[in-house]
């Protein structure tokens, strides 16, 4: 049942990714709901979890663009493996602190990106790190608490879909 429900899920945030997310980009920079979905994976159920779920999401999104194949894959299984370390040992039912793990999984997630990018040629790191990766895990983690709010209301949950206990 819980492969299910993270099938259907991922399958919601591809569309939504796909349809919705650039509808609300700001200046180009757009909020990353894979991450937040890899979040939630990886603070309830560990670095395992974590590093699979986030090379598999990677690779899922790598597909839609084959030039820089691995490069997702990479960046969210990397912070899988962060996101997995960090779940025993943060206070899980603050979210306060979710925030702000939140918005460290989307820079890592978003500075490996950039690295990646650069060192392929594709322009100058510490621009494209101001312009999109900075912003664009900012934009995450101040959209995706509300949202996730929002829709565990809406699913009737008492706490929010990202909240980890």
């Amino acid at each position: 049942m819980k492969y299910a429900r993270l099938i259907v899920i991922t399958f919601i945030l591809l569309v939504c990714q796909a349809t919705w997310v650039p509808r609300i980009a700001v200046f180009g920079v757009m909020p990353d709901l894979f991450v937040a979905l890899l979040f939630w994976v990886a603070i309830r159920r560990g670095m395992t979890w974590g590093v699979w779920t986030g090379f598999a999401l990677g690779l899922l999104l790598d597909v839609e663009s084959p030039e820089s194949l691995g490069m997702n894959a990479f960046a969210l299984a990397v912070t899988g493996i962060v996101l997995g370390r960090l779940s025993r040992q943060i206070d899980r039912n603050n979210p306060i602190v979710l925030a702000v793990v939140l918005f460290l999984a989307a820079l890592t997630s978003e500075t490996l990106r950039v690295i990646w990018m650069a060192l392929s040629g594709h322009g100058d790191g510490l621009g494209m790190w101001l312009r999109y990766g900075l912003p664009g895990a900012i934009y995450t983690s101040i959209l995706v608490p509300p949202l996730s709010k929002g829709v565990s209301l809406l699913l009737g949950r008492k706490d929010w879909l990202l909240s980890a206990s």
